[in-house]
């Protein structure tokens, strides 16, 4: 982004970026915001809907953690009435998600003023709330403490896309001293629009912040190749295959969290799966027994079949898997080789089509 303004945050970040969503709502730019926020008693910021100024000072739009993806519920919330503009606050791979979303006629974005946030990774939901209990001020003491940035998710330590991209605002952390200041930038059009209403001065971008990009981008491209190799060679053969999904329960979880899967007749239900019992009958005597409920393996390899081109990497599937089955390696593994070979990234730009959605016939090039 080419604008660049520097906020004081006087100890508290999140509070700070929390009064200028709320001085979106005074000044009309927007008519309701969805950010991070916990409802006591849990200490679990979720996605809340919000649309008084004065009920943002309790929101913790910084915080580490991503109880789901919000972009299943930015893309829902914008399908309704385009006159009331919604500001939504999400984090790259959400950012990513709500752009699938949209090329699927999921998601409007017309109505929604993006509101990125650069990313260190996130902790799992189970880990924010043990930690929360032991400080107070988590959400802040995380971006200076490397010993809590070093429990993030498993997925996030190797996610190289940890800065947003199709947003109309960032809000940048990386390489600030977040005690006393953070990073606002923004392009032309909506976000300038913000930028003005918000009286946000454009400045001088500081030097430590490109060093630190960089510093994380090695990092985590090291930790990816290191993932993605142990993935592909395990999955390379079917019996690798069987062994990371030998223990899967068919709970369906990683299905549910995924954010860009949105059939709502999933050919993966397990009304559509299950097999009457003269088949189950037949194969049982065939293979000496057979495991209930059966079709996990297809389950798996469906899934993949539908969803590698559009895999935004953001690992809820391995969050809430019971087992602790790393799904997302899987998916991004097999993601990474599709979307290379389409020369497609998902979530990429709002204009680029889906690949096979993209017909042309020979000759008509």
């Amino acid at each position: 982004m080419h604008n660049f303004s520097l906020i004081e945050t006087r100890g508290d970040a999140g509070k700070a970026v929390s009064m200028l969503l709320a001085r979106l709502l005074e000044q009309n730019m927007v008519q309701a915001v969805i950010v991070p926020a916990a409802v006591p008693p849990s200490v679990l910021p979720m996605t809340r809907l919000l649309n008084n100024p004065a009920d943002l000072d309790q929101t913790s739009p910084l915080a580490p953690v991503a109880g789901v993806s919000a972009a299943t519920q930015a893309a829902k919330i914008s399908r309704g009435p385009q006159e009331i503009k919604i500001a939504a606050v999400l984090r790259p791979c959400e950012i990513r998600a709500l752009v699938e979303l949209h090329k699927l006629n999921q998601a409007q974005l017309d109505n929604l003023l993006v509101i990125g946030l650069e990313c260190p990774g996130r902790l799992e939901n189970q880990d924010y709330i043990d930690l929360q209990d032991q400080n107070q001020d988590l959400d802040q003491r995380f971006y200076r403490d490397e010993d809590l940035q070093s429990r993030i998710a498993i997925t996030c330590r190797s996610c190289i896309d940890f800065l947003p991209e199709n947003a109309h605002l960032n809000i940048c952390v990386l390489g600030l001293d977040l005690d006393q200041q953070a990073g606002i930038a923004w392009d032309e059009g909506p976000g300038a629009d913000a930028a003005r209403a918000l009286e946000l001065k454009p400045g001088q971008e500081p030097g430590e912040r490109g060093r630190a990009v960089d510093s994380l981008r090695s990092q985590r491209e090291s930790a990816r190749e290191e993932v993605m190799s142990r993935s592909r060679e395990t999955i390379s053969s079917s019996s690798g295959l069987q062994s990371m999904i030998a223990h899967c329960l068919g709970c369906f979880n990683c299905q549910r969290a995924c954010p860009v899967c949105f059939c709502r007749e999933c050919v993966c239900s397990r009304e559509a799966f299950e097999q009457n019992l003269e088949m189950l009958h037949t194969r049982a005597g065939r293979t000496g027994g057979i495991r209930l409920p059966a079709g996990m393996t297809m389950f798996h390899l469906t899934r993949l079949a539908h969803m590698a081109h559009a895999c935004v990497g953001c690992g809820q599937c391995s969050s809430v898997c019971p087992i602790h089955i790393p799904v997302a390696d899987i998916f991004r593994t097999v993601a990474a080789a599709t979307q290379k070979e389409l020369d497609y990234k998902a979530g990429r730009s709002p204009e680029e089509p889906i690949p096979h959605l993209n017909f042309s016939t020979e000759g008509d090039q």
